[in-house]
């Protein structure tokens, strides 16, 4: 198989770039308005993390939330915004898009626990805007896990640049592909091109 073969069987499409591009957009915009929208440390989250806490018949998601209570609000939300940021800057870049993908994935994950349950009670109102907010982060979710297993950042990103001059290294020695560099560029210096000399026997 040739390098441009490869390349074009491996590299994702312009449909994965676009999905990493605005998976970029949206953790951008949740840093932007992060802030704004007083999730961290507001009333409003307090009282829907003890409501949560409240569930005791849901073991995995109560101890995960206790566990999310005893944490200070500021350093909550100084590990939020830096994940919000970190994972927008990797996706906007294609920089280490499977690293930063799977915390991306997990902050999803959170954003998808915290509002799973439904709103309360008195809150009855916002079950049509609170359905559409988990179908959302399903579809961010879904979208976040294609982008890990395609490894977006091939193309048009970091990713892609440090991956085609690795193959280039390996496609150019296919009677050895698994050659190390290394060896590979001291056997070509060693080697000028000249046929070796046989010893001649002493008759």
């Amino acid at each position: 198989m040739r390098y441009d073969d490869y390349i074009d069987r491996n590299a994702p499409g312009m449909p994965i770039v676009f999905l990493r591009l605005y998976l970029a957009g949206y953790f951008g915009y949740r840093a932007a308005t992060f802030f704004t929208s007083g999730m961290v440390g507001s009333e409003l989250f307090d009282a829907r993390l003890q409501q949560l806490l409240d569930y005791r018949q849901l073991p995995v998601i109560g101890s995960y939330f206790k566990l999310l209570s005893g944490i200070p609000a500021e350093v909550l939300a100084s590990a939020i915004l830096a994940a919000c940021l970190m994972v927008g800057m990797s996706m906007l870049l294609g920089l280490h898009t499977r690293l930063f993908g799977l915390l991306g994935l997990a902050f999803l994950v959170h954003g998808y626990l915290l509002g799973y349950l439904g709103p309360s009670a008195d809150q009855q109102a916002l079950v049509a805007e609170h359905t559409l907010a988990l179908r959302l982060h399903e579809s961010l979710i879904v979208g976040m896990v294609v982008v890990l297993w395609a490894s977006a950042g091939r193309t048009w990103g970091v990713d892609g640049l440090v991956w085609r001059r690795r193959l280039k290294r390996e496609f150019a020695y296919p009677e050895n592909p698994k050659l190390d560099p290394i060896q590979a560029a001291e056997k070509n210096k060693d080697d000028d091109g000249t046929p070796p000399v046989e010893p001649v026997e002493n008759k």
